[in-house]
């Protein structure tokens, strides 16, 4: 199976409510009165259509991981499977590189695989259990905190219903 094209579309949703995430919280950022993201559908010679999706904030991000990630799918990873192969490449790159990274890349690309396996994603990876549990995902902010600021932001966020946290440092 080859891939065989990628197409991105930015899209954004306007939310009934506006909302804060618990990065926008820690970081003192507004509500977001939307959620903005690029989808990406990779095609492959077989049928099969990947999809992935990535929370980026301009539109302009999505035709530049077109245009620049298009060839390298079809010309140097070739087959959907070389996931880790793709992985690798972008890690590799500068501090200066792409960023945000292309997740969703990835993303079509397991959903890819996933599909000519006829099997979901969590099971080919192992399957420990089908359920999880969502967590806020936080951002460190700047200046950093010290032990008290994050006790009481994540006392904030168990107030808010969330049952973990993730911390990008």
């Amino acid at each position: 199976m080859k891939i065989t094209d990628l197409k991105i579309s930015y899209l954004e949703v306007p939310l009934a409510e506006p909302i804060k995430t618990a990065t926008a919280k820690a970081l003192n950022w507004l509500t977001r009165k939307k959620i903005s993201f690029s989808l990406v559908k990779i095609f492959t010679d077989e049928g099969f259509v990947g999809i992935g999706a990535q929370d980026v904030h301009f539109p302009e991000w999505g035709k530049f991981i077109e245009r620049t990630m298009k060839p390298i799918l079809i010309n140097k990873i070739v087959e959907p499977f070389y996931i880790e192969k793709l992985a690798r490449m972008l890690r590799a790159q500068s501090p200066n590189g792409v960023s945000p990274r292309p997740n969703l890349i990835e993303m079509a690309l397991w959903d890819i695989v996933g599909k000519k396996a006829g099997l979901p994603i969590y099971k080919m990876l192992g399957a420990y259990q089908d359920k999880v549990r969502a967590m806020a995902s936080v951002l460190e902010p700047y200046p950093l905190w010290g032990p008290e600021e994050w006790t009481k932001f994540f006392a904030e966020l168990l107030d808010d219903g969330f049952k973990g946290m993730k911390l990008h440092i």
